[in-house]
This record gives structure tokens, C-alpha cells and sequence, in this order.
């Protein structure tokens, strides 16, 4: 266990602040879908593959990784080192 920034937002999220997809999708389709970020992947799974990996939160909320994002393209003053 371990607290972590996160920012939950519907699909268009990331059509207003475009990121680079490095796997899997980059649409949420569901409401248990999740995207996150290389480093939150890196920081969760270490190096194995985190598509299809189920996060679970304090409150027992269970999203699967549908997608895995870099950096946002383009400039912005929000931080996405985190999950989305």
C-alpha cells in the first residue's frame, strides 16, 4: 500500500491533453478501466507487463489497466506521474 496522486476523469480527458500511449489503449470504456502512467506502472509492477493488472483502492474500488501513457505532449500545469 502506498498514497498516490490521482485524477479521475472521463474519456476526454485525454483527447484535451494528449499524451504519448507507450501500450495498450488509450480510451477509458468502461468505468473500471484505468490508464496510467509509465512511472505509476514502473512503480506498481516493477517489469512486468501492468495491462490487465486489477489496482485496488482504500475503498475497495478494483480497476483493471486497459492503457499506459508517457509524459503529456503538451505543455501543462497538471502533473501526470500518476494514475488516470
Amino acid at each position: 500500500q502506498f498514497v498516490a496522486r490521482t485524477i479521475a476523469a472521463d474519456s476526454s480527458f485525454l483527447q484535451l491533453l494528449p499524451h504519448p500511449i507507450i501500450s495498450g489503449q488509450q480510451t477509458i470504456k468502461t468505468t473500471t478501466d484505468a490508464i496510467i502512467t509509465k512511472a505509476m506502472a514502473q512503480k506498481l509492477f516493477g517489469d512486468e507487463e501492468p495491462l490487465g493488472k486489477i489496482i485496488t483502492f482504500s475503498t475497495n474500488v478494483m480497476l483493471t489497466v486497459v492503457g499506459v501513457i508517457d509524459n503529456a505532449s503538451t505543455k501543462s500545469s497538471i502533473q501526470s506521474n500518476n494514475l488516470y
